[in-house]
């Protein structure tokens, strides 16, 4: 039996009270240098009974109800292809149901547009109004908990608080990060592999959201804000979870580049995020063996690589 985690918390009153936020910036970054993980605690409004009943809601329906929201490579006379539901199928090596829901609040894209910001800028299709709003509120609360996050992440490695924003999103009122925070349910099943190059549990803690660094953010910083190794195990019994995966804007270019010295990370160059994003994004790659991959629509197989993640919050029951 592995051992069990606790994370270390960091209050979000605290963190939003601006005061010792250097001191408080340097505990984020030891932390997650050290261990990779943090969990947030003390958030506003935050109350994950109310979001796990609308989840509970949405997949609880009948096949045939949900099939209604399933994305067009599951479903053929359904528009969606980016966002939507994603039901279980046997024989692929991740057994679970999953639902993908983006920013509604970004602007659409141009008429003129490439085919393929169409795709990625695609619109959520809800199942009611209710839930919709229920939706759209815990969106807000995770994408001010990330902004909170990367401030102080900002002012740990010695930057202005603003860095982050400031590099990727200049000019864009509606942004994506590049971390995720996970809500669990008291749900255990999420390992995380410790520098001993062991697995341990994460204890799974009512209210609260677990944050951790993607490799984005380990690539432009070289290393000094690293992505952990992490995986869910299957406990043979349902778990859900809402992880919300944040990351640059459709229009970034400063991605690409590592931190004062400017050098490309990534091997190929790209127009943008957006293009990054649909040529590498492995989200929905486990389908791949059984149905036709959307992406292959706008660029050949060989453009088309795997190591990524597509914007979005994503619910799911495994």
């Amino acid at each position: 039996m592995a051992e069990i985690a606790d994370l270390k918390p960091f209050s979000y009153s605290i963190l939003a009270n601006k005061e010792n936020k250097t001191i408080l910036g340097r505990e984020i970054v030891n932390e997650f240098q050290k261990v990779g993980f943090l969990r947030l605690v003390d958030i506003p409004d935050f109350d994950d009974s109310e979001l796990l009943e609308s989840i509970k809601y949405y997949y609880e329906r009948s096949k045939q109800e949900k099939m209604k929201f399933a994305l067009k490579r599951f479903a053929a006379n359904n528009k969606n292809e980016y966002r939507g539901y994603m039901p279980l199928v046997k024989n692929l090596p991740v057994f679970k149901e999953q639902t993908d829901f983006g920013n509604n609040s970004i602007a659409p894209p141009a008429e003129n547009a490439p085919d393929y910001e169409k795709y990625i800028k695609e619109r959520n299709n809800y199942s009611s109004e209710k839930f919709q709003k229920s939706i759209e509120m815990f969106y807000e609360i995770y994408h001010k908990c990330a902004v909170l996050i990367l401030e102080h992440l900002a002012i740990g490695i010695d930057e202005k608080e603003d860095f982050f924003m400031r590099v990727f999103f200049e000019g864009e009122k509606d942004q994506h990060l590049i971390l995720t925070l996970l809500s669990t349910f008291e749900n255990y099943g999420l390992q995380v592999r410790n520098k001993e190059k062991s697995w341990v549990w994460v204890r799974p803690i009512k209210n609260t959201l677990i944050v951790n660094l993607g490799t984005i953010i380990e690539n432009i910083t070289g290393g000094m804000l690293p992505a952990t190794i992490h995986r869910v195990m299957d406990l043979g019994e349902h778990r859900y979870s809402a992880p919300m995966f944040v990351e640059p804007c459709f229009s970034d270019t400063s991605f690409m580049k590592k931190l004062g010295s400017g050098e490309k990370w990534t091997e190929k160059e790209f127009k943008n995020y957006g293009e990054f994003c649909v040529k590498t994004s492995g989200r929905h790659g486990e389908y791949d063996k059984i149905t036709v991959c959307p992406r292959f629509k706008f660029f050949g197989k060989d453009e088309v690589l795997n190591y990524g993640n597509g914007n979005q919050i994503a619910f799911e029951l495994a």
